[in-house]
């Protein structure tokens, strides 16, 4: 009862801190938006969220995985606004365009095969749902836990991709530090919902995410102590890669950044 009562607490505390976290990338869009074009930031961890997010909606179905609504309703709005964010991505990634939408089609291509595999093929199947538990888990949910692991995982460790830029430029302006603050934030709560729930599958990718989360920090804070350039000037220097960029303009903000 005690169990019960602890998970439904973390389930909403979850929720809430599930919609920050979708909320965090805000800030990334609101600059893509000012500055007309995505320069360097990358889609990915956006498009990995999206499907993540997707896949959790089909887990935590209640004719799938029943009593798991606080994931259903989390994941659901996550689904949303990482839609929202793509699509902005899209609009004004510029000469990134086809790079963006090559990786929107190769996303929602395994994301769908994912789905069909984890409902229609899994119920086919002949095997014994793991974990065994009591009520036992049907199959789709057995399947799809695995897949979403994966993909939480994957999403995770997204951000991680701009690791080649930052180290280039010596600037974490492309490393959005809030957004790995509240990812930790947020699979620390489902860590513990999960624990509270017995649901490996929740537990392992957000413990995973945890440490993940810690080492994208470790990493921010090397590079920002370290960086060479001061963020306005590293600023300048990547709008030299704006596809409208004037000349003479670029050549103003080196001057003044030197």
């Amino acid at each position: 009862m005690v169990d019960q009562q602890l998970e439904n607490i973390l389930g909403k505390i979850g929720v809430c801190a599930s919609i920050m976290l979708y909320l965090s990338p805000l800030a990334v869009i609101r600059t893509v938006y000012e500055r007309g074009y995505i320069e360097s930031f990358s889609a990915l961890p956006l498009l990995l969220a999206c499907a993540n997010a997707g896949l959790w909606c089909v887990y935590s179905l209640p004719a799938i995985t029943p009593c798991h609504s606080d994931v259903l309703v989390a994941n659901s709005i996550g689904v949303l606004l990482e839609l929202v964010y793509i699509g902005t991505f899209v609009r004004y990634a510029g000469p990134r365009r086809k790079h963006v939408l090559t990786q929107l089609g190769c996303v929602t291509t395994v994301f769908a095969i994912l789905v069909i595999l984890g409902t229609a093929v899994a119920s086919q199947l002949d095997f014994a749902p793991w974990p065994n538990t009591d009520p036992p888990i049907t199959k789709q949910s057995s399947v799809l836990g695995f897949f979403c692991m994966f993909t939480n995982i994957a999403m995770f460790a997204s951000p991680l991709a701009v690791i080649p830029e930052v180290r280039r430029t010596k600037s974490v302006e492309y490393m959005p530090i809030w957004i790995t603050v509240g990812t930790i934030f947020c699979a620390t709560v489902w860590t513990a919902y999960g624990i509270a729930g017995y649901d490996v599958f929740v537990i392992v990718p957000n413990s995973i995410g945890v440490l993940l989360g810690l080492l994208q920090v470790a990493f921010y804070s090397w590079y920002n102590i370290g960086s060479k350039w001061p963020p306005e000037m590293s600023i300048g220097v990547h709008k030299r890669d704006h596809p409208m960029a004037d000349a003479s303009t670029v050549e103003q903000q080196a001057r003044k950044g030197t």
